[in-house]
């Protein structure tokens, strides 16, 4: 059964972006979390027709997640045995999402998904395309974001250690790195002082 759902947008890197997570085209795509996917597409939709007063804010966010969402769940490839791979790793990235405000480390990482430190790194590069430590900064700053535009008030410092930075200037250091614009710049952007 085929199910159809669209959503477009544009903005600052967008291209970069999309092209990052492996979408560098229109095509159909496989995916093991389509009802997750829908949801999404169809919340985003929902907000940017309601009309409520941060309507950009709470787009973005969930645009975000959404992009998130595709990077971890969709594939050109049918193949099983990369669909396999893909299921030995879910647990390594799950612990990532709910524990990314923490320390973790590589054998943290690689146990959860009972495999060997060198196995999973291999592994992690050729399912997902990136190292595990690139996605987990990715999950941070997204985090970050969303800490930064619900509460607003928040300064830099708690923000970072909220979401598993030490080190504020660090955690600077890697939302620059990521978003391409500072903290500040972002909450700016955002009309938060």
């Amino acid at each position: 059964m085929w199910e159809v759902a669209w959503i477009t947008f544009n903005g600052y890197a967008v291209n970069d972006l999309v092209r990052s997570i492996g979408i560098d085209k229109s095509g159909a795509y496989y995916t093991i979390k389509s009802g997750l996917l829908l949801t999404k597409i169809e919340k985003t939709y929902e907000v940017t027709k309601s009309g409520n007063a941060g309507i950009a804010a709470e787009s973005s966010l969930l645009l975000y997640e959404l992009l998130l969402d595709m990077y971890k769940y969709l594939s050109k490839n049918s193949d099983d045995f990369i669909h396999d791979q893909y299921l030995t790793l879910y647990p390594a990235i799950d612990y990532m999402e709910k524990n990314y405000s923490s320390c973790i480390t590589l054998d943290d990482l690689a146990k959860v998904s009972q495999v060997t430190p060198e196995h999973f790194c291999r592994l992690f590069r050729k399912i997902i395309k990136i190292r595990p430590f690139e996605y987990l900064n990715n999950l941070r700053i997204s985090k970050s974001k969303e800490i930064m535009l619900s509460y607003p008030d928040k300064k830099l410092a708690e923000v970072a250690k909220l979401t598993g930075y030490e080190d504020a200037s660090y955690f600077c250091h890697m939302f620059k790195k990521i978003e391409g614009m500072t903290p500040g710049q972002f909450k700016k952007m955002y009309g938060i002082n």
